[in-house]
Parts: structure tokens; C-alpha cells; sequence
């Protein structure tokens, strides 16, 4: 999400999303066997574009993250 303002999937929900000081956000799933087990959250205090390497390496961390939590 580049602006939780402007996004339709968060704009309902900005106020919240001010609060903690979060603008823009990525949300990494982890899935395992079919079966969602937790998130993995990146935020930014200002709006933000995202790069697809910025959004592959958050996917890479999570990966790694849940195999060491296993």
C-alpha cells in the first residue's frame, strides 16, 4: 500500500493507520501447508512506491524468519 490515505483498501481505516505513524505499508503472508500462520509487516512514515526488489526481499526475510522460529 503506497498511502493508506488514498488506498481504497485502507482509506476507511487511515485514522488508525496515522496513529501508529504508519503512511504506506507492505504485508508479507506466511503460508504454510495451505495455512496462514502469521504476517510480516514493513511500514513507512510517508507515502511510499515500493520496489518489486524491496517487496522480494521482505518475502525473503519472512521465509527465513518463520524456518528460524520453526
Amino acid at each position: 500500500v503506497q498511502d493508506v490515505d488514498t488506498d481504497p483498501r485502507t482509506s476507511g481505516g487511515a485514522e488508525g493507520f496515522e496513529r501508529l505513524g504508519v503512511r504506506a505499508f507492505v504485508r508479507v503472508p506466511i503460508v504454510r501447508a495451505g495455512r496462514l500462520l502469521a504476517f510480516l509487516f514493513l511500514h513507512s512514515h510517508d507515502t511510499r512506491q515500493w520496489t518489486n526488489e524491496e517487496i522480494e526481499l521482505a518475502e525473503e526475510v519472512a521465509h527465513r524468519l518463520w524456518a528460524a522460529l520453526e
